[in-house]
């Protein structure tokens, strides 16, 4: 009988206000202080795309952007996906051309934003081209002249007081920038500064949802609906990688926020270019980590990586876990997860590529369902993991749906289970190397197969 398993459930801005007042006065000073931190190499990213916009929809579109470590305004390159480079020349690309109209295909350029569009800020900053906009701000781009007025409430994005910039294309576009359904397939629309610090930015027609005021946040990947308001901006507990600098996980330049994360901080990491890397010496910490798809992580000899914390996903079900994989991890060097605090459902929830290499450790306790669910993908390990040494890990210990390979001359240490060392359901689990299940505390049942489980080497079960 099978038992039950708990399933994943250079020109300054106009105006006389007090940060315009501060940005003419010490402009030189800032940059200078932010080029001494290293955080003027942060790449800009947009944040926020609205979608569906409140009135006219072509009229009303916006990107939100964070400014990373400073650029101009000059620089914006925006990138359109082909199916909204129709009708004619208003709607092209701003700043750059691919696929812009035939007949005419010069870009858009850019033109003084308006500020009247947005309602619940007094700290709203009119720009145009030519305008260096200083590090960590936020600038909102109008993807078409002509906005309305007093369209949207922007009271929360403002609230925390800094200052916004306003910029728009110089184009009165004629149809939408970010198609927003009905159907399927997908958008993609690329943004960069002159061509540097790329994004793609692609977004799923049948996720958006809601109607007016419909929104994408490209760096999680989510999507939501706010009504006329602001989209909601990463929130601060959210440390998301973007390598701007380098590769080193422990350089405050290459995270979003400009700092490198606390045992605090949900991790995000999405496919850039410089993938990060836990350097030897390094002893990084979280409070989870979410590797997406595209994205990767290392983690290099002499180098360690402890969460104790999890975050909730709703997909591919609804479920916690400390570490979420649905890229490509490589370790190294020491994965801890739970060796204080509670895991969530689940220490590791891998969808894709895992691989424990020669030489490294992976320590899993204080999971509530599993220690380790490989539910798509390949997990690979080809050193030690420890699962349960301490702390109850919930009903298994490792619950395999694809494929699991414990490579020649691993080890897999399996304790402190109330219902499975290790399930093999649905998946392929190749043993070359060697399994102690219930060394040393019970596990309830020591192995559950229910598919192809291959045995090469060594099985040790106690304490069933």
């Amino acid at each position: 009988m099978r038992l039950p398993v708990p399933l994943p459930s250079s020109v300054a801005p106009s105006g006389a206000t007090a940060c315009n007042r501060l940005l003419s006065g010490f402009l030189l000073f800032f940059a200078l202080l932010l080029q001494a931190a290293g955080l003027h190499a942060q790449c800009p990213q947009v944040v926020a795309i609205l979608v569906d916009a409140c009135g006219t929809e072509q009229l009303n579109e916006f990107i939100i952007i964070r400014s990373g470590g400073g650029f101009n305004t000059a620089d914006i390159r925006l990138d359109y996906d082909l199916n909204t480079n129709v009708i004619g020349p208003e709607n092209n690309d701003i700043n750059t051309n691919n696929g812009n109209w035939p007949d005419d295909p010069t870009p858009c350029g850019l033109t003084t934003g308006n500020t009247a569009a947005f309602t619940g800020c007094s700290n709203l900053i009119a720009v145009g081209a030519g305008v260096d906009i200083p590090a960590n701000a936020i600038v909102v781009l109008q993807a078409s002249a002509g906005s309305a007025n007093a369209l949207y409430d922007f009271s929360a994005l403002c609230g925390a007081g800094q200052c916004i910039y306003v910029i728009a294309s110089a184009c009165t576009r004629s149809a939408g920038a970010f198609t927003n359904g009905p159907g399927a397939g997908t958008r993609t629309s690329i943004f960069s500064i002159a061509g540097t610090c790329t994004q793609t930015i692609t977004y799923n027609l049948a996720s958006i949802t809601g109607g007016n005021g419909a929104y994408y946040l490209p760096l999680t990947n989510t999507y939501g609906n706010a009504g006329c308001v602001a989209p909601p901006m990463v929130p601060s507990a959210t440390d998301i990688w973007t390598g701007c600098l380098s590769s080193d996980w422990a350089t405050a330049g290459n995270w979003l926020d400009g700092s490198v994360p606390t045992a605090t901080d949900d991790v995000t990491i999405p496919d850039v270019t410089n993938d990060p890397v836990v350097m030897a010496g390094t002893a990084a910490v979280a409070k989870s980590v979410h590797v997406l798809t595209g994205g990767s992580l290392t983690i290099g000899s002499m180098g360690s990586l402890t969460i104790n914390g999890y975050a909730a996903y709703a997909t591919p079900s609804s479920f916690t876990a400390g570490f979420n994989n649905q890229g490509t991890v490589t370790n190294n060097g020491d994965l801890v997860l739970g060796s204080t605090s509670s895991v969530g459902n689940y220490g590791i929830y891998n969808q894709a590529a895992f691989n424990n290499n020669t030489d490294a450790e992976i320590h899993i306790d204080r999971s509530t369902s599993a220690g380790l669910w490989n539910t798509s993908g390949i997990f690979t390990n080809a050193a030690v993991i420890t699962i349960g040494a301490s702390e109850s890990v919930g009903g298994n210990g490792i619950f395999n749906l694809a494929t699991f390979n414990n490579n020649t001359g691993s080890h897999i240490h399996i304790d402190r289970t109330t219902s499975i060392g290790l399930a093999n359901d649905f998946g392929t689990f190749t043993n070359d190397g060697t399994l102690s299940i219930g060394a040393n505390e019970d596990v309830g049942i020591g192995i559950q197969n229910f598919d192809i489980f291959i045995n090469n080497q060594e099985i040790y079960i106690d304490h069933t």
